[in-house]
């Protein structure tokens, strides 16, 4: 029986696997999950580990597990990368001319570094798979964004249609900027003309409730100005008629003050100056005439102030003596004795001290 590994040595005879075929198999599975990230380092062990068994030929094993790993390795890597350059070309349509220019330059690199032709061969598929993929891939993307679009385009026209036909024109013109913004060709146009149309109602509109509150802003400034001018009407009529009685009430208060009766005097002056004051921050202030009565009532006063003023430290003093007069009457009162019979004893006081014998005749002092 012929061996498919001729025994080269004695330790031929006792052949084990080889440490790391394990990890280049594991590591060739975890690249379908990771991608490159792990594909390479595993395609890198797989040849380390190539280069170990063609060495120590006969005494390590494991080419079935590191074949494994280095199959699965290059197919992820390879898959993860047309996946990668099939997103960049969908992402960018410039990369649907520069993939197949780099998968033709990595070609002839692997070529001229004699790799397997396989490989120069997946290279080149690859590349133009990934670019005619990509591409595809972008047109049905875009086929879909347009078939969006286009739905929402009748959405947005229908309800600004709608609005429109109610004269809802505020709303109608916001959604015709939702149309403009999503719909492309004549309904764009329609939706500008509608929206300048709409800009022109309610630049009139405007204008007509700017000219609506002018008149309105006069029609108040003219009543208050007649209101004003009534009140003026009213004050100079009630000026006329204080001031025919103003002369009567200063010669009635210069006879108050020859016969001394100050307070009567100050009070009708008092009366006169509180009418005249009404008068005072008007137009009636700011006449000759006002300031005429002011002056004479301001005059007959400082004559009778000084006569009230002692007027009423006389009156003072006197109700300071009349109530010193009664405190007194309290007191002598608080100091009588009452009897049992409940008269007042007209001897007996509470100041003498001992009340003994007091108003016996009354029954005493109880």
């Amino acid at each position: 029986m012929m061996m498919d590994t001729p025994v080269l040595n004695a330790r031929s005879l006792l052949p084990r696997r080889h440490p790391s075929a394990w990890m280049a198999a594991g590591l060739g599975l975890a690249s379908l999950v990771s991608g490159p990230i792990v594909g390479v380092p595993a395609l890198l062990l797989v040849r380390r580990i190539r280069v170990d068994l063609a060495r120590n030929r006969g005494h390590l094993t494991g080419r079935h597990l590191v074949l494994v790993g280095g199959v699965v390795a290059w197919t992820s890597t390879i898959t993860w990368a047309i996946a990668a350059a099939t997103g960049v070309v969908v992402l960018s349509p410039a990369a649907t001319y520069v993939v197949p220019s780099i998968a033709a330059v990595l070609a002839v690199a692997l070529y001229l570094w004699k790799q397997p032709r396989w490989l120069v061969g997946v290279s080149l598929v690859g590349g133009l798979i990934a670019t005619i993929g990509g591409d595809q891939v972008r047109h049905i993307i875009l086929r879909g964004r347009a078939i969006e679009q286009m739905h929402e385009c009748d959405v947005a026209s229908q309800s600004a249609d709608s609005a429109w036909h109610s004269q809802q024109y505020q709303d109608a013109h916001s959604r015709y900027r939702r149309v403009a913004a999503t719909c492309m060709g004549d309904t764009v146009q329609i939706a500008t003309a509608r929206m300048q149309y709409i800009a022109a109602v309610t630049e009139r509109s405007g204008q007509a409730e700017s000219a609506r509150l002018q008149q309105v802003e006069a029609t108040e400034t003219a009543r208050q100005s007649d209101q004003r001018n009534s009140a003026a009407v009213r004050r100079r009529a009630r000026f006329a008629a204080i001031e025919g009685a103003a002369g009567g009430k200063l010669a009635e208060a210069k006879r108050l003050a020859s016969g001394k009766k100050w307070e009567k005097a100050a009070e009708l002056l008092q009366g006169l100056n509180d009418e005249l004051e009404t008068f005072q921050n008007t137009e009636v202030g700011s006449t000759q005439r006002w300031k005429d009565l002011v002056t004479a009532r301001r005059s007959i006063a400082e004559r009778v102030q000084p006569g009230l003023d002692k007027a009423i430290a006389r009156r003072q003093a006197e109700e300071t003596r009349k109530a010193e007069v009664e405190a007194r009457r309290q007191q002598r009162l608080s100091d009588r004795v009452e009897c049992c019979d409940g008269t007042i004893s007209p001897s007996c006081r509470h100041s003498q001290g001992s009340l003994r014998g007091c108003c016996s005749h009354h029954g005493g002092v109880c």
